[in-house]
């Protein structure tokens, strides 16, 4: 352990610029802090101090920032700002002690940065003002015990011994009354990640350490609800009691890096979190989303339905296909979403939302990222029909149906026998080959969109009942179909390259 933690300090303090944070296997550069404003002091009206250095904290600098004196112009000199709300100067109350514009300059200063706030044993405070905003359950000073338990394992605490990140949290369950008077989240924006959560003595559970990335992980936030009495004024190497832990605790938030963090985000406050944050593919391909639903115990929740949106974008409210199909969550407590890029270069925002009760929680939004790669011309069907091994995909997904290579030929090659699905999937298909093989997608946005709304529910092609033309669906098609023919032959595209 403390073999370990050396040389992860050692890591922190090179060039006193840098951190190396193992993340997935590789290792992964990122800014750490060196210059710390604490808002106020290091010491709480409450009992306790947050320590301002150490052996612990090697290569970083504190500084006490007046709550006047939090403006851009100051906050510039700082990678770090540790809000201390317990301190002699904010006193619990930074409705009045941190005016609006500081708290306005500090919102500011976020992107690239890092923001700690400790508000030890203070009374509920008014937190909208921050990006993400939240509040707490706040006991006081009882100098009662209680239960915390760490859901996530990641650089700011971890569960493993062998772990540089290790905090033994039952030792500070057991050993000090950090967690019996600790503020746990009472409202919840699904930007919050939770590592630690927590029992306080009135009985309240709920996310007690959290953190929150600014942007594309380009600035972070963390709030830590322990009261900190008990906390250690110098460290232990390695702790060996509660109060060492506790300040384990801190120092690691004070080393770890923040533009990016790399930390995982695996559990959000609302207890639904959507992975991947961010992804790039191009136009006409499929992407896909994972939900995850756990309760605060880091438990999968079974069998809970999920609802998937694209709520802004060049695909906003486009249908897609669960897996499990049922889009209920698995053993895993996961569910996932897939669909095309049908309409073009752009980014769409995807979120996905489950009832927890009568109340609809929505998890953080995610964003793809859709790119044309080049402004080739378009091929007939009959080339893809004959050309399987020139296909830049061998699975194709519309209509709210997924399809094999082998089942998308069986379709271009099937009798359409007056079956206006079939007119208009043979050429929906070329042109999804012809739009992942380069070609630009715009001509055809509204024949693509309307060819997907008009096959959800028809079946898996070529099985399933006939369409017949004359009829309003089959309208719908046959003029999607003439549409996507003329793309798929170079009428739309005159100024494409072969």
């Amino acid at each position: 352990m403390k073999t370990r933690l050396s040389k992860f300090m050692a890591r922190c303090a090179m060039s006193g610029l840098m951190v190396s944070a193992w993340v997935g296997g590789s290792t992964l550069w990122a800014a750490t802090s060196v210059n710390v404003a604490i808002v106020g002091s290091g010491p709480v009206i409450n009992g306790g101090a947050l320590p301002t250095g150490g052996t612990d904290m090697p290569g970083v600098t504190f500084t006490d920032l007046l709550p006047a004196n939090v403006t851009a112009a100051n906050l510039a000199a700082f990678d770090t700002v540790v809000l201390n709300v317990a301190s002699t100067q904010l006193a619990c109350n930074i409705a009045t002690t941190l005016s609006a514009a500081s708290k306005t300059d500090l919102v500011a200063w976020l992107p690239g940065h890092k923001l700690i706030i400790y508000d030890s044993e203070c009374p509920t405070q008014n937190y909208s003002w921050l990006p993400f905003a939240f509040t707490t359950n706040n006991p006081g000073a009882l100098g009662a015990s209680g239960t915390a338990v760490i859901v996530e394992n990641n650089t700011l605490s971890n569960n493993s011994s062998v772990d540089p990140a290790f905090i033994d949290i039952g030792a500070i369950n057991t050993q000090t009354d950090a967690v019996g008077d600790a503020n746990v989240m009472t409202t919840f924006d699904p930007n919050w990640c939770v590592d630690i959560t927590a029992t306080n003595a009135l009985g309240f559970a709920g996310p007690m350490h959290v953190y929150a990335k600014v942007g594309v992980d380009a600035g972070l936030i963390i709030y830590n609800g322990m009261d900190v009495d008990a906390l250690a004024s110098i460290p232990g190497t390695p702790p060996t009691n509660g109060s060492q832990w506790m300040r384990q605790l801190y120092a690691l938030e004070i080393l770890q890096p923040f533009s990016p963090s790399n930390l995982p985000c695996g559990i959000t406050v609302v207890g639904i979190t959507l992975t991947p944050a961010t992804a790039t593919n191009n136009v006409g391909t499929t992407h896909t989303v994972t939900a995850t639903l756990k309760d605060l115990l880091g438990v999968p929740k079974t069998g809970v339905a999920v609802t998937f949106a694209v709520t802004a974008g060049p695909n906003t409210g486009a249908t897609g296909i669960c897996n499990p199909a049922s889009c209920q969550t698995d053993v895993n407590g996961q569910v996932t979403f897939t669909y095309t890029g049908f309409g073009g270069a752009g980014t769409d925002t995807i979120t996905a939302s489950f009832l927890n009760g009568t109340t609809v929680v929505t998890s953080q939004p995610v964003q793809k990222k859709w790119v044309q790669i080049a402004n080739k011309c378009p091929l007939s069907q009959g080339y893809w029909k004959n050309h399987s091994s020139a296909w830049p995909v061998t699975t194709l997904s519309f209509g709210g149906q997924t399809y094999t290579q082998t089942e998308l030929l069986n379709i271009l090659k099937a009798p359409v026998a007056g079956d206006a699905r079939l007119i208009l999937a043979q050429q929906l298909i070329a042109a999804l080959l012809n739009i992942a093989n380069g070609s630009n997608s715009l001509p055809v946005a509204t024949p693509l969109a309307s060819a997907n709304t008009v096959l959800t529910g028809k079946g898996h092609l070529p099985a399933g009942v006939s369409v017949s033309p004359s009829s309003a669906d089959g309208q719908t098609m046959v003029i999607a179909g003439s549409a996507l023919d003329q793309y798929n032959n170079g009428l739309l595209t005159l100024s494409c390259t072969q």
